[in-house]
């Protein structure tokens, strides 16, 4: 049997066992209800099912359409809507099957590639539940058997070889080595992308307990692993393989592990009782399910496999009296009451039409990203009546880099053009009345001067909490109002292509001059910056006097969180023929406002003033109230049985590391490197007293020097170590108390010479040095040689079950110092760590549940690569571990930062802690090399 990177010489042929499993994924997609299909193909859109399900493409308008308003008709669609109150007990069927969407349907002879969804649609169904009920899932996992195999342990990125080195090599140097296993028999041990086609089902910002129930029913588990029944077949099928000798008891064999089953799970998700409270239920909010089987989970959820869970409660309520009149909504698609008040929910996603799936049979053909919103390419159009106010639960469903957005609407009608110049133009009337598209795109300035009025309410499912303890709204027009980001100011047009890129990368660099320009960047008025997984809850109400109007919902790709759009115009400023990567902004929809005034009712009038509605949100319950330092302060009797001080804090400290293999920076045995005589002593004892079984897996020949190998599974760890699930080092928090923690983010950026040929060098890995942002620029200033050569990047931290206290979100300016961004504090549970040596702080509790659960990284290739950790919640106070702070102490002495250097040392290595697949990598210390007149 091949490998999966022996399969990117040659596609395989579709084989007819594909034809029949895709055809019986084909007859069971409608089964997303309970047992009955029909139920999942109609309803009211509140209850069973149907609504206007979004399998065929709604008819909104060509992207490059004007839109008439006078002719404009609603088109906007979203999920059907399964609520477990109107099936009390029943389960909802998540079936996970292959499909081709947005395609044809996958059969014989489709050269296409497969990607994964719930039920053949994008996103799944969505779930609306009280807080004091229980969401009962069956998921089935229809997905035919992981046929490829992987290579464990040591073993290169096959993109990043030196010229010398071949993939057949390398593959058969690890096969010798007996480091080649069959997906079906990997397990969660295992780091790097593997075994596609294993999920689970995780509930992402439900207050659940972590793995099972105490009845043993499975709730928020996302260590079980449901793999497809052939799995099994072949597990049994290959009992004497050596490489599945971990199936093996010592008096019997047993093919499915504790976290393993086959073919099905049910699961139950136990809302109410937070804090061990039967009248406090679960707070109302915006969440969302998606699969989380470690190793699979970018694929599976960048095919769009994930769908809304909205939890329904007192706030909900209270905004519906006063808005509608009545506690709830009786059609969620139809306006209600004086001010035609309705909630619609906006899904956003980049969804790899062509993920990879090294377990298909077709190979993935690599298309590209495709923006999508409730499923649909094309933007939809959304109908309002002048005055109307609208709830819109918004979601950022994106798994990558370049899913960093800031949400807003604008004054008028945007569209995408490629040709003849790609970018944003704006719809124009000329002179003769007609609607037309402008010839030029539109400016940063333009879409900042479109913007309109936003109010938000929630934040990662929770509504948005005052210093004081009340629940409040923002005013966003009054976010950092009156300042100009720096990304807006004038540039040459791209005409002039050569100006165009140095204004451009000027503007760019401007931002992070000093404390002030990156607050005026990251937080503007009127627009939410939503990194992936974030969601947030905004208002908006259709303006006075704008019937015939037009606006776009839109979403600006941000720039500002990685260095990828940086070194792009670095190179575009030496080579302008060679142009810039553009930024992939996203039109989500449109709306159009006409008809009459709403009439508004006697409290608030036909103009409503959004911000009044905070007198009518209920008092925040005990679990979402601020953590204060009390809070944080251990007790005598806990300080006893730790044997630290009373009245200390709880304090812990977590660091995020680490880069991708394209970045990695140059180590080699050659003179002048500082990491040499430790890199020389290195291969001298593998050499010696492992017979070289590390050569052309991490080192390799490069000419006359040796080279260090870029990993496979990347550098990206959290506190050095990759994911295993039984690793004991790993937080301990004692059930019932609070802790403060800062999240430090050592993915830093490396500059170094591109016309430098030391030897050893080849491709992009270059010799690179961790200088300060300040000095970067001056010497590229200089010298277009001297570029970033190694990228950093923002890496959006999640916490499952708990959401956190945020107090501090500190970017790093181009001198090095923190600044801080967070004008007040905010309950999250998805927050981007500023890359650079740069610092989250936040309080979290960890109120009522014992056990094991997880934080990692939602850019979910680096999840699946190892950058997540367990974490666990004990009821000992002598087992829990965090360290104790004394309070007289600021943050900085709290939290000491790390140099670059110490950065420098943490992201090029890592240590994977499975005892029979793991490593430690690089295998000795690599210094960060000198640069002259630093």
């Amino acid at each position: 049997m091949s490998s999966k990177l022996d399969r990117t010489k040659a596609a395989w042929s579709v084989s007819r066992r594909h034809f029949l499993r895709n055809a019986l994924a084909a007859s069971t997609a409608a089964s997303l209800g309970h047992a009955s299909p029909a139920h999942a193909q109609a309803g009211s859109g509140r209850g069973g099912g149907g609504g206007r399900g979004q399998g065929a493409q709604a008819a909104g308008p060509p992207p490059t359409a004007p839109i008439d308003p006078a002719t404009a008709a609603e088109t906007w669609i979203e999920p059907w809507v399964w609520r477990p109150g109107e099936w009390p007990g029943q389960q909802l069927h998540l079936n996970v099957v292959e499909n081709e969407n947005p395609g044809s349907v996958v059969g014989f002879g489709n050269p296409s590639a497969v990607i994964f969804s719930y039920g053949g649609i994008t996103p799944g169904p969505t779930i609306r539940m009280r807080g004091d009920e229980v969401l009962f899932v069956k998921l089935r996992n229809l997905l035919g058997e992981d046929t490829g195999m992987s290579f464990v342990g040591a073993y290169p990125d096959p993109k990043e070889l030196t010229p010398a080195l071949t993939l057949d090599v390398v593959n058969q140097t690890a096969r010798e080595q007996g480091n080649e296993r069959h997906d079906f028999c990997l397990g969660e041990h295992m780091n790097g992308q593997h075994a596609e086609h294993v999920t689970n089902l995780h509930t992402h910002g439900l207050h659940v307990r972590p793995g099972r129930n105490p009845d043993g029913t499975h709730s928020d588990n996302v260590i079980l692993r449901v793999m497809p029944q052939a799995d099994l077949r072949q597990r049994e099928s290959h009992a004497t393989d050596p490489a599945c000798a971990f199936l093996r008891n010592l008096d019997q064999i047993s093919f499915l592990r504790d976290d393993e089953q086959a073919g099905q799970a049910d699961y139950e998700f136990r809302l109410g009782h937070v804090q061990g409270h039967a009248n406090q239920p679960h707070p109302p909010g915006t969440h969302w399910y998606h699969p989380h089987p470690h190793g699979a989970t970018h694929n599976q959820v960048a095919s769009g496999m994930a769908g809304f869970l909205i939890v329904e409660g007192d706030v909900d309520e209270a905004l519906n009296r006063a808005l509608a009149g009545q506690p709830t909504l009786p059609d969620l698609e139809r306006a209600t009451g004086p001010y035609d008040y309705r909630e619609r929910l906006i899904f956003m996603q980049r969804v790899l039409v062509s993920p990879k799936d090294p377990d298909a049979d077709t190979p993935a053909l690599r298309s590209p990203a495709q923006p999508i919103v409730n499923g649909n390419s094309q933007p939809t159009t959304m109908v309002m009546r002048p005055g109307a106010v609208e709830r819109w639960r918004v979601l950022n469903g994106s798994v990558d880099g370049r899913g960093f957005k800031r949400f807003m609407v604008l004054q008028g009608q945007f569209v995408f053009r490629t040709l003849p110049t790609p970018g944003l133009f704006e719809v124009v009337t000329n002179a003769a009345g007609e609607r037309t598209i402008s010839s030029t795109p539109v400016t940063r300035q333009q879409i900042d001067q479109a913007k309109q009025h936003l109010y938000q309410l929630a934040m990662d499912g929770v509504t948005l909490v005052s210093e004081d303890g009340r629940y409040t709204i923002k005013d966003l027009a009054a976010q950092n109002a009156g300042t100009t980001n720096p990304l807006s100011a004038p540039v040459a047009p791209p005409s002039n292509a050569a100006q165009h890129y140095r204004d451009l990368l000027r503007n760019y660099e401007n931002v992070f001059r000093n404390g002030q320009n990156i607050r005026d960047c990251y937080v503007r008025p009127n627009e939410v910056y939503l990194g992936p997984a974030n969601r947030t809850d905004v208002f908006f109400r259709a303006p006075t006097g704008a019937a015939g109007s037009v606006y776009t919902v839109f979403a600006q790709e941000v720039v500002v969180h990685a260095d990828n759009y940086q070194q792009s115009l670095q190179g575009a400023v030496d080579n302008p023929s060679q142009g810039a990567s553009a930024p992939e902004d996203i039109v989500l929809a449109y709306i159009v406002v006409k008809g009459d005034h709403v009439p508004g009712n006697r409290t608030y009038g036909p103009d409503l003033d959004i911000a009044k509605l905070i007198d009518v949100l209920p008092p925040v319950p005990p679990y979402l109230r601020p953590i204060g330092e009390d809070e944080l302060r251990i007790p005598a009797a806990e300080a006893a049985a730790r044997r630290v001080t009373a009245g200390d804090l709880r304090t812990r400290t977590l660091t995020y590391s680490g880069w991708g293999a394209q970045d990695f920076p140059l180590v080699t045995t050659g003179s002048g490197d500082p990491a040499a005589p430790a890199f020389e002593q290195f291969i001298a004892a593998d050499l010696r007293d492992n017979q070289g079984r590390l050569r052309n897996l991490r080192y390799a020949l490069n000419g006359t020097v040796d080279v260090l190998l870029p990993s496979a599974t990347r550098t990206m760890a959290i506190d050095g170590r990759k994911f295993n699930p039984n690793d004991p080092e790993r937080p301990r928090m004692l059930v019932d108390t609070a802790e403060e923690w800062a999240l430090y983010n050592d993915s830093i950026t490396l500059w170094g010479r591109t016309d430098a040929k030391p030897p050893g060098q080849y491709n992009g890995h270059y010799v690179a040095h961790p200088i300060a942002r300040a000095d970067g620029q001056r010497r590229s200033a200089g010298s277009s040689a001297f570029q970033i050569v190694t990228k950093g990047v923002d890496h959006p931290f999640h916490m499952h079950q708990n959401p956190f206290w945020v107090m501090r979100i500190e970017v790093p300016d181009e001198n090095g110092e923190l600044q801080n961004i967070l004008d007040a504090p905010r309950w999250q549970d998805v927050i981007w760590i500023p890359r650079n040596a740069g610092r989250v702080v936040f309080r979290s509790r960890f109120p009522d549940f014992v056990g094991v659960y997880v934080n990692h990284c939602h850019l979910l290739l680096h999840e699946d690569n190892g950058m997540m950790q367990a974490v666990e919640v004990t009821p000992f106070d002598d087992r829990s571990n965090y360290v104790p702070k004394p309070a007289s102490t600021d943050v900085n002495t709290r939290y000491p930062r790390p140099t670059l250097a110490e950065a420098y040392g943490r992201s090029i290595s890592f240590v994977d802690p499975d005892p029979a697949t793991g490593q430690t990598y690089p295998g000795f210390a690599a210094s960060p090399p000198a640069l002259d007149g630093a």
